[in-house]
C-alpha cells in the first residue's frame, strides 16, 4: 500500500513539473536578439519587472581558485575576475578549500549585453616582488579606467622570469556615466599588515545602477581603533538612463570636478565653524598656491572637549591652518597619503574624503 502511495505522489510531482516548465526554455534566440533584449532593460527603467537600481548588488560570480601562500604574492595571481558582457559591481577575496588552503574571488556582475561596445585593456606598473612585501606591491597599484569608461574585470599577473614583476591587467568599457565620486570601505583590522591575510577581510559592492571606475588597496594606522587597518579606496559612477549612448568625455570630467568642489566646500564649512588653529602644535607644510607653513587645528570649545572627541579628531586630522591665519581649512591628504578617519564619523558631520 505504501509503495502505491509513493508512486502516486511521484507521478503527481512529475505532472506539476511538466505543467510549470517555462516555455522560454524551449525557445532559442540568436545572440543578437539576446543582447538587444538585455539592453532594453536599461532603456525601459520604469518597467515593474526590473529590479530597482538603488538596491545593493550581490555576489553572483566566482573566479578560478589557486593554492594560497600567506607570504607569496604569486599565490593570488591569475584569479580571473571577468564579467564578459556585463559590468563589475564589487568583489572580495576569500579563502576556500581544506583549512583555507586556496584563494578565490567572489564578485558581482550585471549583464548588460556589452558585446561590440567600445572597450580597451590596461595595465598597472609592474613591480618587483624582491623589493616589496606582498601588501606593499598592491598598495602601489591603482586600477583606473579612463573618464567615461567602467571596469569590466581584472586579474593580477606577472611578466615572467627572471624577476616575475607583478601588475594588474584590467578591462574597461565605454558607457554613459554620471555623478562620479570617490569613497572607501570600512576600516578592517589586519593583524599583521605585512602578509596577504589582510586582503581576505575587505571587499565592497555598489548599487545595481552604479559601476566601478577605479580601485586601490590601502593600509595604515587607524586613529580610532589604534591598530593597523586595511581599506579599498574606490571610485564609482551612476549609469545614465541610456548608458549605451556616447557622451563627450569632457562631461564626465566636469562631473568629477563638480563633486570635488562640493566636497571641499562641505569640509571647509566644518573646519571654519568647528575648529581653531592649534598654535602649540608642531608646524608642517601644506599646499595652497604653493607650499605654505601651517599648523593643525583643534575643536574650538576646549571646555567641553571630552564631549566632542569625534569633532576633535576631525579637526586634528582633516583641518589645517596656514601660519598666521585664524581660519582652519579642509585638507584630505598629507604627503600623498589619505588620512584614515572613520567614514561613519565623517558622514555624521557631513564631511567626506575626496582626492584633491
Amino acid at each position: 500500500m505504501k509503495s502505491i502511495k509513493k508512486q502516486i505522489i511521484t507521478y503527481y510531482f512529475i505532472y506539476l513539473s511538466l505543467i510549470y516548465i517555462p516555455t522560454s526554455i524551449f525557445t532559442l534566440n540568436n545572440k543578437e536578439s539576446n543582447i538587444n533584449s538585455i539592453r532594453n532593460e536599461f532603456t525601459n527603467r520604469n518597467s515593474k519587472s526590473t529590479q530597482p537600481d538603488y538596491v545593493l548588488a550581490s555576489y553572483n560570480m566566482k573566479s578560478n581558485v589557486s593554492n594560497y601562500n600567506v607570504n607569496n604574492i604569486h599565490s593570488i595571481e591569475n584569479l580571473d575576475v571577468n564579467c564578459q558582457d556585463g559590468i563589475l559591481q564589487g568583489f572580495r577575496l576569500i579563502r576556500t578549500g581544506y583549512m583555507g588552503s586556496q584563494a578565490q574571488y567572489e564578485f558581482s556582475c550585471r549583464n548588460m549585453g556589452l558585446a561590440g561596445v567600445e572597450s580597451y585593456t590596461g595595465k598597472t606598473q609592474a613591480l618587483d616582488p624582491r623589493f616589496y612585501q606582498p601588501p606593499n606591491l598592491l598598495f602601489n597599484q591603482t586600477v583606473k579606467c579612463k573618464p567615461g569608461y567602467a571596469l569590466q574585470g581584472f586579474k593580477l599577473m606577472n611578466n615572467g622570469p627572471p624577476y616575475s614583476k607583478v601588475f594588474y591587467q584590467f578591462k574597461c568599457v565605454r558607457l554613459n556615466l554620471l555623478n562620479c565620486r570617490e569613497t572607501y570601505t570600512s576600516h578592517v583590522p589586519t593583524g599583521n599588515p605585512f602578509n596577504l591575510n589582510s586582503f581576505f577581510q575587505i571587499g565592497f559592492l555598489v548599487k545595481r545602477g552604479q559601476v566601478i571606475t577605479q580601485f586601490k588597496y590601502h593600509f595604515g594606522w587607524s586613529i580610532f581603533l589604534r591598530v593597523p587597518v586595511s581599506v579599498y579606496i574606490y571610485s564609482y559612477c551612476d549609469l545614465s538612463k541610456n548608458p549605451f549612448k556616447k557622451v563627450p568625455v569632457s562631461k564626465v570630467v566636469k562631473s568629477i570636478k563638480q563633486n570635488k568642489k562640493r566636497t571641499q566646500q562641505e569640509g571647509n564649512r566644518f573646519c571654519s565653524t568647528k575648529c581653531i588653529p592649534d598654535l602649540l602644535s608642531k608646524g608642517k607644510k601644506c599646499w595652497k598656491n604653493g607650499v605654505k607653513h601651517c599648523n593643525t587645528c583643534q575643536y574650538k570649545d576646549r571646555r567641553f572637549i571630552m564631549d566632542h572627541k569625534e569633532e576633535e579628531a576631525i579637526c586634528k586630522y582633516a583641518c589645517n591652518a596656514i601660519k598666521n591665519s585664524n581660519n582652519c581649512e579642509y585638507y584630505t591628504f598629507t604627503n600623498d597619503k589619505k588620512k584614515l578617519l572613520d567614514p561613519k564619523v565623517l558622514n555624521k558631520y557631513g564631511v567626506k574624503l575626496f582626492k584633491k
